[in-house]
């Protein structure tokens, strides 16, 4: 029983919530002891109807819990007065065979066990104690049928209808011994278990079996006779995963096969050779084989290419270097065509051709032994079926189709063979080769497929890393313009999953961070913003060969802060950004080299510390400046590095208690005065530093070198110095730190530094900043400053211009709006 999830593309199911909420909070439900999360048992007054118990147990073996506490929740369900169950789920998780012996307890109707790696043989005679089982799932459970045999053949499941002991170490003798008793049996999936031509163990079932799976099986040619036998078949698997496995499909096979199972409709052939008609020819034109016993393996053809190559990248990068084999230039062979008219003509011809055996066509089929079939199949497998070509899949019988020509068999491939790792792995590696090359035309079923991938093989990097390679290109452009909010928030969730949980693949970690990229930062990132921002600390101290994981990661870093203001800031603070930025700093110190990485990490701390004391603190606490001291001297000729190492700084000036921590750089800040490797930013930083220390008055002052007044002279001079529209490379989201300083008539230089910057940036960006500065009463303020008879002239005259600007401005944009 799969516990079903409702699409993307829906809220919520008011069901999953309660369910969540019951797993959160198990106390609701179950007495546990002493305020402790373990649960003992259900409390007294607590009922639970069998789908709900069924659902909740299915849901918390989900969890990922530990072996011991996931049997104890198991135990809680073992009083059936309380709570039945009927349909239960317990696949790929720890239980153990003690939780086989409490469900024993039940009357269950399904159970599915499938991929428990601690059931042991202990388990079997618990097992056989459900009497009512219509479906039982122990696919890969080897272990807990290992001891099926001692001492009796003892399989008392009658009613049972589906079984599934898919890649099991069941013998030949085990097999018939446990088939023969399940006189009820109507499906049965043996994938990996025969291997040795033998379908004898079928007879039993000859008359009643509906639904059987051979995938990965050894068969040889009598085996493909014997399934002829089985007419009640309506779903037929003979797949294969390994080459040397290979079985030759002739025409001649298959017409028989859909004329003897007359009730077909989804057939699988993945992985096999297709005898066409070129092959077909070649095979006339040699000697038959010898005859084979049916214990006797047949060897695979050899193929005509190599299927299975492109299902092992390892590397897949979100941009990797694609390799393509060249196409063969080949005789095409005389099989039908996308024309349809001369198609009719062919099944005209074989029309004649066939009539004397009865066997007309009924369906158009590239694929000349299905075209006895009385109508399309509703499925047909063909992933890696050697001897089709891309030209003929407009002509297969089926309605839904699993294979690599077109978009829709990719995404079928990927849905149905959610199970079959290789299988899945050509299929993700296919779409993604198809998104490089083509517009594809349903994103949105492909995220959701592709995330169930991803969420069912949580651990296997190269699922992971194909997976995330095809979302880096459904998450840009016009396919991200197509996904909702629900689909974003599935995909972000997909790629933290993959960074927490595989944390040594240097490719899945760059893909998970490229796509993450492609988000809007950080409103798409809003709903679990903490767990985003732990994750980009952490990986942002990851380094690989080639470094590019440490410059996606701490360029992250970077527009996270740029984008967050308030309390969001300081969360960002708190969960170690800052921590993170100093480390990388002193790495780079270390090697004495100054790369993107350093210079962002500066930037990065400019941004973080923007009106945001506690921040400016941290980075003082984390010794920063001693850090900024070593890189000013280490690499005096990098500017872009000196102007964010300035910015920062003039962020940490701007809180009143750190100032202190700052007076004691002051010689360093007064020759950066004279600083214009960067244009005017060093220089604007370093004055409106000293002009915040400077308002705080002469006896704030306690420093003897350099004398405050030489200091406020040299500032004054730099100041006249710059030219008033100079473009700047500075973001301010307000004014209140500059305002601040208007009033501090005991340091004119100080009221100078501060109508320049406002006059400065209204003059160059003057639609956005004089609506700021009205908008936080500056332009107020300035009129004060221009009467008040403490004002110097040079300062009033800077006063005049900047009020001139702005006011003229905003009578352009209030003429402006009323313009139609």
């Amino acid at each position: 029983m799969a516990v079903s999830s409702p699409p993307l593309t829906e809220p919520p199911r008011l069901l999953d919530l309660l369910l969540d909420f019951c797993i959160t909070h198990v106390e609701t439900l179950c007495d546990t002891g002493n305020g402790g999360k373990t649960p003992r048992c259900l409390r007294p007054d607590v009922i639970i109807p069998a789908n709900m118990a069924d659902l909740l147990l299915a849901r918390i073996s989900r969890q990922g819990l530990g072996w011991h506490k996931l049997d104890r929740f198991v135990g809680v369900f073992c009083n059936t007065e309380q709570a039945s169950l009927q349909r239960v789920d317990l696949s790929r998780s720890n239980i153990t065979d003690r939780a086989i012996a409490y469900l024993a307890r039940h009357r269950l109707l399904e159970l599915n066990l499938a991929e428990c790696p601690k059931l042991t043989s202990a388990c079997l005679p618990d097992l056989l104690r459900q009497p009512a089982l219509k479906v039982l799932d122990i696919s890969r459970d080897a272990a807990a049928l290992a001891g099926y045999g001692l001492p009796r053949f003892e399989f008392p499941l009658e009613n049972l209808r589906v079984l599934n002991i898919g890649f099991t170490d069941l013998s030949s003798t085990q097999l018939h011994c446990l088939v023969k008793q399940l006189v009820n049996l109507v499906s049965l999936d043996v994938s990996g278990v025969v291997q040795n031509g033998d379908l004898l163990f079928l007879r039993p079932l000859c008359g009643q079996l509906r639904f059987l799976v051979l995938h990965d099986c050894m068969l040889v040619e009598s085996s493909l006779e014997y399934l002829c036998s089985l007419t009640q078949l309506r779903h037929l698997d003979i797949s294969i995963v390994d080459t040397k496995q290979r079985i030759t499909l002739t025409n001649k096979f298959l017409r028989r096969l859909v004329k003897s199972l007359q009730h077909l409709v989804s057939l699988d052939i993945s992985g096999n050779t297709y005898e066409n008609k070129k092959t077909e020819r070649q095979r006339d034109a040699t000697p038959p084989p010898s005859s084979r016993s049916p214990s006797t393996p047949q060897s695979a053809p050899k193929a005509d290419k190599d299927t299975s190559g492109g299902t092992n990248r390892k590397n897949q990068d979100p941009e990797p270097e694609a390799e393509h084999e060249e196409a063969d230039d080949e005789e095409m062979e005389t099989s039908p065509t996308v024309d349809s008219d001369a198609l009719l003509l062919q099944v005209s011809q074989q029309q004649q051709q066939q009539g004397a055996d009865g066997d007309t066509p009924k369906v158009i089929s590239c694929i000349a032994g299905l075209r006895g079939l009385p109508k399309p199949l509703e499925f047909l497998g063909i992933l890696g079926l050697d001897g089709l070509e891309e030209k003929d899949a407009a002509h297969l019988p089926a309605i839904k189709v699993a294979g690599t020509f077109t978009e829709d068999h990719i995404l079928n491939a990927i849905d149905v063979y959610l199970r079959r790792k290789h299988y899945l792995l050509e299929g993700l590696n296919s779409y993604f080769d198809l998104l490089r090359a083509v517009e594809c035309s349903n994103p949105s079923k492909a995220v959701e497929l592709i995330l169930a991938a991803m969420r069912y093989h949580p651990r296997d990097n190269q699922i992971q890393v194909s997976a995330s390679a095809s979302l880096y290109h459904l998450t840009r452009g016009t396919y991200s313009d197509r996904l909702n909010i629900q689909h974003k928030q599935a995909i972000i969730t997909c790629l933290l999953d993959a960074i927490e949980t595989i944390t040594d693949s240097i490719t899945l970690l760059q893909n998970c961070g490229l796509t993450l990229f492609n988000f809007r930062i950080p409103e798409e990132f809003r709903y679990q913003f903490e767990r985003v921002v732990t994750n980009l600390v952490k990986l942002a101290l990851t380094e690989d060969p080639r470094g590019l994981l440490q410059r996606i990661y701490v360029h992250m870093c970077n527009s996270i802060v740029c984008h967050v203001e308030g309390e969001q800031k300081l969360l960002v603070g708190r969960l170690g950004i800052i921590k993170c930025m100093l480390q990388l700093i002193r790495d780079r110190l270390e090697r004495n080299r100054c790369d993107e990485v350093m210079e962002t990490a500066w930037s990065t701390l400019w941004n973080v510390t923007d009106e945001t004391g506690d921040n400016c603190e941290m980075f003082l606490d984390g010794n920063g400046m001693e850090l900024f001291l070593k890189c000013r001297e280490t690499f005096p000729d990098k500017p872009e590095l000196l102007r964010n190492m300035m910015g920062l700084i003039g962020n940490v000036a701007e809180v009143p208690k750190l100032r202190q921590h700052l007076l004691k750089y002051a010689s360093v800040f007064m020759e950066l005065l004279g600083n214009w490797s960067d244009g005017i930013e060093v220089s604007y930083n370093a004055a409106g530093t000293l002009s915040h220390i400077a308002a705080d008055g002469p006896t704030a002052w306690t420093i003897s070198h350099p004398p405050r007044d030489e200091v406020l002279q040299r500032m004054s001079k730099a100041i006249s110095s710059w030219e008033l529209n100079t473009q700047r490379n500075i973001n301010y989201r307000s004014f209140k730190p500059i305002l601040r300083l208007l009033m501090v008539f005991h340091t004119p230089e100080v009221q100078e530094w501060a109508v320049w910057a406002l006059a400065n940036l209204c003059t160059v960006t003057p639609s956005k900043y004089c609506k700021l500065l009205e908008k936080e009463d500056g332009l107020m303020m300035l009129h004060e400053l221009e009467s008040d008879p403490r004002t110097m002239p040079n300062v009033r005259e800077l006063v005049q211009k900047t009020i001139q600007i702005v006011e003229e401005n905003l009578e352009e944009q209030r003429h402006d709006v009323h313009v139609v």
